[in-house]
C-alpha cells in the first residue's frame, strides 16, 4: 500500500494544534490543501474503474453474427464484476464451450442481446464453481433448433458447484441437450424466463438444494421442464454433505407454465419440495411425477419425502403430444404416463412396483386441478403419510381396461388422510369416468367425495379393511 509521508507528517502537526473552538477551519484547511494528494487521487480513480461496467466490444467482439466472438467473451466475463452487453449489434457467435471457473461477484447484463452457438456438437457455458453470479436478460442457445438428442452434454447454460446464482428475463432456446443444468449447486434461482426446444429437460438439477423455479415459461422439452433428482449415492454429492445436507433438498416451484413437453415436472427422490400455482399442460407423460426408482442406482439410500403440491392446473397431460415439431404417443400407462399426477416407485423396467422397499412419505395435494387427461387423473402408489383435500378431477379419459377404469387410484399407501372434499367430475355428453376412484390397501380415513356423472356405481373396493379407521 502507498504512503504519503508529506501528507502523515503535516496532518500529526496539524493535529497537535486542533482545539474544541477550531475544529471545523482545520478540517476545511486538510480538504483544500490535500484533496489533490497522488494518493487520495489514486484511490478514486481505482474505486471509479470498479464501478464502470464492462463490454465485450472491449475484448474484440464484433456481433455482427458472422465473427466468432468466444474468446472476446472468455475473456470479459474473467475480468470483471460487471459487464453489459450492448443491444446493438445484437448478435453475438460463440463456437464451443465458455468455461467461467471461480469467479465471484460476477453481474452480466444482457437485456435483448442474442448470444448462440453454432456448434450443435459442443457445449456452450459452463459455470464452474462460482459464487454470487447475476445474469439478466439475453437469449442464449444455439442458431438453430435441434433435431435429435446430442449425447454429449450439449448444455446451453451448465452451473456446476456454484452457489449463490440468478438468473433472471432470459430467453434459452435450441438446445441439443439441457436447457439449464444445475449439478451440484447450493441457492440457484431460475425467475422470469422462457426454456424451449430443448431435446432433454427445461431446467434439470441434480444433487442441488436450495433450487427455485419462479414465474417461468417452458415449451418443447424433449424430457422434463423442469426436474429435481437425488439418486442416493454420497461420492456423488459431496458438495452438499461438506454443507451437512445430504439429500437434493429445498425446490420451490413457483407460478410456472409448461406447454407441450415430454412431462412437466419430475423429481426422483427429491425432499422439501414445494410445487404451487403452477399451469402443467400438454404433456406426453404426467404433469407432476413424483418417483423413487429402481433403475437409477439401486444401491441409492434416498427417498422422496416432504411433498406439498398446491393450486396448480395439470391440463391435457398423458396425452399425444408434439414437441419439436414431432408427434409423441404416451406408451408409459404403467409408469408416469398412468396418471396427470402420480406419486410412485418404479422398479423394473421403470414399471410402477407395488411390492418395492423405496416408498415415498409426507405428501400433501391440495386444491389441485385435473381436467382432460389422456390416463387417469391421480394416481398415489406405495406411500406413507398422505393428505388429499380440495382437489378436483374433471374429464379424464378411463378405457376400463389397461387403467381399471378409476379417475383416481390409491394403493398400498398408509396414513391416509382427507381435508376438505375432492371432487371427480364428468361434463362430456359421452360420459367416459367408469368410477371415481379405487382406493386398495389403504389405511387412513376416507370421507365423502363429491362425484358427478359416473357410468358404474362408486364405491371402494379391492379389501381395504383399515379405510374406516384412522390410523
Amino acid at each position: 500500500m502507498l504512503f504519503d509521508i508529506d501528507l502523515a507528517i503535516n496532518l500529526k502537526n496539524m493535529l497537535t494544534l486542533i482545539t474544541p473552538s477550531n475544529l471545523a477551519h482545520f478540517m476545511l484547511v486538510l480538504f483544500v490543501k490535500y484533496s489533490h494528494s497522488p494518493v487520495l487521487q489514486s484511490r478514486v480513480k481505482d474505486s471509479d474503474l470498479r464501478e464502470k461496467s464492462i463490454t465485450p466490444q472491449q475484448y474484440g467482439a464484433k456481433g455482427d453474427g458472422k465473427h466468432d466472438d468466444t474468446q472476446a467473451f472468455l475473456r470479459c466475463f474473467r475480468s470483471n464484476s460487471k459487464v453489459v452487453v450492448p443491444k446493438a449489434p445484437k448478435f453475438y457467435l460463440v463456437s464451443g464451450q465458455i468455461l467461467i471457473a471461480n469467479v465471484t461477484n460476477l453481474s452480466v447484463r444482457a437485456d435483448k442481446a442474442i448470444i448462440l452457438c453454432n456448434d450443435l456438437s459442443k457445449p456452450a457455458w459452463l459455470f464452474q464453481k462460482c459464487k454470487d453470479v447475476v445474469l439478466t436478460g439475453g437469449e442464449w442457445g444455439y442458431v438453430k433448433m435441434p433435431v435429435t438428442n446430442g449425447g454429449n452434454n450439449q448444455h446451453t447454460l451448465q452451473f456446476d458447484q456454484c452457489e449463490n446464482i440468478l438468473l433472471s428475463k432470459s430467453h434459452i432456446r435450441n438446445s441439443p441437450e439441457i436447457g439449464i443444468a444445475i449439478t451440484q449447486c447450493y441457492g440457484i434461482t431460475i425467475e422470469n424466463s422462457w426454456i424451449e426446444h430443448t431435446w432433454r429437460d427445461g431446467t434439470y438439477a441434480h444433487y442441488s438444494a436450495k433450487i427455485k423455479y419462479i414465474n417461468n415459461k417452458y415449451s418443447d422439452c424433449k424430457d422434463d421442464a423442469m426436474s429435481f433428482h437425488d439418486y442416493g449415492r454420497d461420492a456423488e454429492r459431496q458438495y452438499l454433505m461438506r454443507r451437512g445436507i445430504h439429500q437434493a433438498s429445498g425446490l420451490v416451484i413457483d407460478k410456472c407454465q409448461v406447454k407441450n413437453c415430454y412431462q412437466g415436472f419430475g423429481s426422483v427422490a427429491g425432499a422439501d419440495m414445494v410445487i404451487k400455482n403452477s399451469m402443467f399442460s400438454n404433456t406426453v407423460l404426467a404433469g407432476i411425477a413424483l418417483m423413487n426408482q429402481k433403475l437409477l442406482y439401486p444401491d441409492g439410500v434416498t427417498r422422496l419425502k416432504n411433498v406439498q403440491v398446491l393450486n396448480n392446473k395439470c391440463v391435457s397431460n398423458c396425452s399425444k403430444t408434439i414437441i419439436n415439431k414431432k408427434v409423441f404417443i404416451n406408451g408409459g400407462q404403467a409408469s408416469s404416463g398412468r396418471a396427470a399426477i402420480i406419486c410412485a416407485s418404479l422398479g423394473d423396467n421403470n414399471q410402477i412396483g407395488l411390492t418395492e422397499p423405496k416408498r415415498q412419505s409426507n405428501i400433501k395435494l391440495i386444491n389441485n386441478y385435473v381436467s382432460s387427461s389422456g390416463a387417469i387423473g391421480l394416481g398415489i402408489y406405495s406411500t406413507d403419510n398422505i393428505v388429499l383435500s380440495g382437489n378436483t378431477f374433471k374429464d379424464c379419459i378411463v378405457t376400463g381396461n389397461t387403467l381399471g377404469g378409476a379417475v383416481v387410484e390409491i394403493w398400498e399407501c398408509t396414513k391416509y388422510a382427507e381435508g376438505k372434499t375432492n371432487k371427480v367430475i364428468d361434463t362430456r355428453n359421452r360420459i367416459q369416468h367408469q368410477r371415481a376412484y379405487n382406493f386398495s390397501g389403504l389405511q387412513g380415513t376416507v370421507k365423502k367425495w363429491t362425484v358427478i356423472n359416473r357410468t358404474v356405481e362408486d364405491g371402494l373396493i379391492d379389501n381395504s379393511p383399515s379405510l374406516k379407521k384412522a390410523y
